[in-house]
């Protein structure tokens, strides 16, 4: 919604094996790999934020 109405680029980032290295109940994170992906920005336009929020996710998925 904030992107939408401030006209600026969305980018996708998709973090895999945080939970290997960071869970809720430690206190510190653990050494191990984390692989972090980035998509192409995008622009999002128009006032329906459901389908825009689904756009995101989707490309998220994508990655």
């Amino acid at each position: 919604m904030i992107a939408s109405r401030l006209e600026v680029p969305v980018v996708p980032v998709r973090i895999e094996g945080l939970e290997k290295v960071l869970h809720h109940t430690w206190r510190m994170a653990r050494p191990g790999r984390v692989r972090v992906a980035f998509g192409r920005p995008m622009r999002l336009m128009g006032s329906d934020y459901e389908g825009l929020a689904k756009q995101v996710e989707d490309a998220v998925r994508e990655l």
